[in-house]
């Protein structure tokens, strides 16, 4: 495929990726990318480029810069001594793996959306250790920070120290009236690493000490008086030994990375390759591409196809099909009309494809695998091999025919070209008939009006043309299979200014066979533009049909989603009715337990006797449906009864209900109080009216306790805090104090809450963590952390209703 690559400029398109790539290692990966043949990777290269896309647009990862570490991991493996530089280039790619795998792993739908990058995350190995070491050793700009080691921090004081003596050594001289007249400027400077004063020539025996430099021009002296020279001394002891604690410092980290150095290297191409992958999705949301259709079988269907170095907004989508209805497509019409664009847009779809990148085209394209893809484009004409252009193309078509098999693409342009026209057309008749008999994949343009009538007779051969539009004389690049192509060279040149009688006296020279030929494939594009024309109306009327129910199964949908909303309210009232019938339950039971032992007797029997009506009245609330249920018959609904206006329960509901319109047996509109809800007719059935009048009772008892319900909640509300004390109970106290304290957070809708049981012996917490895990409405519960109590609280949290 090497020469392909190169006539196809899939090289151009490897730098457009290349830019978008933001490591050393993507980049590099980038320039070594090659078209596989494997139908198997080409998909997974696919789908990896279809994830980061994915990734890309929801902002799931946060991927940084990094150059090449591999000469530092090799130097540091010989025994070397790294920078710091270097060091810190190291520690910011570690930390830069803890960032990328940290991140993408919280995303909680990664191994369901992503499960490719997820697995390429999953492989990199973490460095925690050395990464926070190298963080707490250097600064970003590569300098050691002075807490890197308490030596190091030592030095650093004492160094700071002898600066400061020099200085008040020096500025001593600098506001001395007796030495400042000695100074060429009243400043402080350094040679030789050492603290100065630049003294005027012709005082330099008056201020003693010792001359380190003078000025180009011979006028100042900078000398290092004698007091400051012990502490520059001592100062220079100083910075060595700092020097000598850097050098400890780069050597004992550079052994800890090459230690690592072989677990980096590999998260590092890790991470290259992952960088490859972004930049391809960057590439396809670049240039608007989508993934292509796979397959196995060399079927290529290109449905708006552009060039993807085209840029130009006037460029024309090309539409074609190849290896279905025919293996072989001969191309024809006019020079400058599309004919070798086309060409290359096949060909580098194909290359692109196997390369693992989305194609600029529309939904629907398909691409096969290829094993070979063979491109013969261009001007082969090589003055120093002495080749001309019709030998250069031969030459590239013996190579061709040699290599090629049923799974192979070939592109050839102009073929027969460049020679005697009856010796091309019929080398080029029986080049491409011995590839048509292999059932390679061609595609060839041609002038030659034999190839036309060629490709008519043979089975699994096509012709198609670049349409010309014969009113303004001018190529509209629209690939139109299944019409033979025209030259129009007269056309053009009457078009141009050529004297109608040069065109006559053309006309005349031409035979009669080839003229016919020309006016019947004038006829056929022209029956081909209105069945496109056609085609295009029709293909519109499909899509608005499309939209129209796209927006239905959309309001559909979204009313099925109102449904269910409903019955989970349903349901959860229904869990409110059962949590206050157990309230009200436990509030008679305590009232009985009370009057028991007061041993108040009339009381009891008082207490009794309003238990009692209380508990019929929810007996009677909560039996009354199912009463209902259990009394009252009705039959399933037909579909032939279905009308509107019908009057109908709905056993999904629980509720009576009236159909309002009918769209079909899986969808029935029902209005059922305030609601209106989208149904089937299985869930619908004929009641038979019996407890009609049971329904205004039934009302009248909810409302009732709906309003009981609704005061109760409230003050609960208003009183529950999310903490219960425990301390100083026995066991048995707590765990009913703890019961109430549940029913009531519950009911109030409270997610979680602490629990102060102290610490003591801890039986009382053992014995409510053991209470707890019995538990359902419990989710989990845990020790209190610090500023939460500690092993003296216990959080816990509940389940939602």
């Amino acid at each position: 495929m090497e020469k392909a690559i190169v006539t196809l400029e899939l090289q151009k398109v490897i730098e457009q990726l290349k830019a978008l790539t933001r490591t050393f290692s993507g980049r590099q990966k980038a320039a070594q990318l090659s078209p596989s043949i494997f139908w198997e990777e080409v998909n997974k290269l696919q789908l990896e480029t279809s994830e980061a896309v994915g990734i890309i647009r929801e902002k799931k990862l946060s991927f940084a810069a990094c150059e090449d570490l591999l000469p530092y991991l090799r130097r540091a493996e010989r025994g070397g001594i790294l920078a710091a530089r270097e060091l810190v280039e190291i520690g910011l790619f570690l930390k830069a793996l803890e960032i990328v795998k940290t991140t993408f792993l919280k995303y909680e739908y990664a191994e369901e959306r992503f499960p490719l990058f997820r697995q390429y995350i999953a492989n990199l190995t973490l460095f925690p250790s050395l990464s926070s070491q190298l963080e707490r050793t250097f600064m970003e700009n590569g300098e050691i920070r002075e807490t890197a080691s308490s030596l190091f921090s030592s030095l650093h004081r004492e160094e700071k120290k002898l600066q400061d003596k020099i200085h008040k050594c020096m500025e001593s001289y600098l506001r001395s009236h007796h030495y400042r007249k000695y100074l060429q400027e009243n400043v402080i400077t350094i040679r030789n690493e050492r603290y100065v004063l630049p003294v005027k020539q012709e005082f330099r025996n008056s201020l003693p000490g010792l001359v380190h430099d003078q000025s180009a021009s011979g006028q100042t002296l900078f000398i290092e008086p004698f007091p400051a020279v012990e502490i520059n001394n001592q100062l220079q002891v100083v910075k060595k030994q700092i020097d000598e604690e850097i050098e400890r410092i780069l050597r004992q980290l550079t052994v800890l990375v090459a230690g690592k150095s072989e677990a980096i290297r590999e998260s590092f191409e890790i991470y290259g390759e992952l960088d490859l992958i972004l930049a391809r999705g960057y590439l396809s949301i670049k240039q608007e591409a989508r993934k292509p259709i796979l397959n196995n079988k060399g079927f290529v269907r290109i449905i708006q196809g552009r060039h993807p170095l085209l840029t130009n907004e006037k460029v024309i989508p090309i539409d074609l099909h190849l290896g279905s209805d025919f293996n072989t497509l001969i191309v024809t019409g006019p020079n400058t009309g599309g004919k070798t664009v086309t060409l290359k847009v096949i060909g580098l779809f194909a290359l692109m494809t196997q390369c693992g990148l989305h194609l600029p085209a529309g939904n629907g394209t398909e691409m096969g695998v290829f094993d070979g893809i063979w491109a013969d484009i261009g001007d082969e004409q090589n003055v120093e091999q002495s080749l001309s252009t019709f030998s250069g193309h031969i030459q590239n078509i013996i190579q061709i025919v040699k290599g090629t098999s049923a799974y192979s693409l070939v592109l050839l342009d102009e073929i027969g070209a460049g020679t005697d026209p009856s010796e091309g057309s019929a080398l080029a008749m029986a080049i491409l008939d011995e590839l048509h008999a292999r059932g390679v994949k061609t595609v060839a343009t041609t002038h030659i009006n034999e190839l036309k009538v060629f490709a008519h007779l043979r089975d699994g051969m096509e012709n198609a043309s670049m349409e010309f539009d014969s009113a303004t004389m001018a190529p509209t690049f629209r690939l139109m299979i299944g019409v033979p192509g025209q030259s129009n060279a007269l056309a053009i040149a009457q078009r141009l200014g050529l004297p109608s009688e040069l065109i006559s006296k053309a006309r005349s020279f031409m035979r009669k066979d080839f003229l016919d030929l020309e006016e019947v494939v004038s006829g056929l594009v022209e029956e081909k533009r209105k069945i496109a024309e056609h085609s295009r109306e029709i293909e519109e009327i499909k899509v608005s049909m499309e939209v129209g129910l796209r927006e239905l199964e959309a309001e559909r949908n979204k009313l099925e989603e109102k449904r269910k909303d409903f019955l989970q309210k349903a349901r959860q009232e229904a869990h409110g009715i059962l949590r206050a019938t157990k309230r009200e339950a436990e509030e008679i039971l305590k009232k009985l337990y009370k009057a028991e032992r007061e041993k108040n007797f009339g009381e009891a029997l008082t207490l009794g006797e309003e238990a009692r009506n209380d508990l019929k009245e929810v007996q009677q609330e909560l039996s009354l449906e199912d009463e209902q249920e259990n009394t009252e018959i009705r039959r399933s609904l037909k579909a032939e009864e279905l009308c509107e206006g019908l009057d109908v329960y709905l056993s999904s509901l629980r509720s009576y209900g009236r159909i309002i319109r009918i769209y079909s047996e899986e969808e029935i509109q029902v209005q059922a109080g305030a609601l209106k809800i989208n149904t089937r007719l299985k869930d619908l059935f004929i009641p038979t009216g019996k407890n009609k009048n049971r329904e205004k009772d039934k009302d009248r008892v909810v409302s009732s306790r709906r309003r009981n319900q609704i005061n109760l909640i409230q003050e609960k509300s208003d009183t529950i805090r999310p903490r219960i004390d425990l301390r100083g109970m026995t066991l048995d106290e707590a765990i009913i104090k703890l019961d109430k304290y549940l029913d009531d957070a519950l009911l109030t809708g409270l997610e979680s809450f602490d629990i102060i049981h102290g610490k003591g012996t801890g039986r009382l917490r053992q014995g409510v963590h053991h209470y707890l895990k019995n538990l359902n409405r419990v989710v989990n519960f845990r020790l209190g952390g610090d500023g939460e109590g500690g092993s003296g609280a216990t959080i816990v949290q509940l389940r939602g209703t």
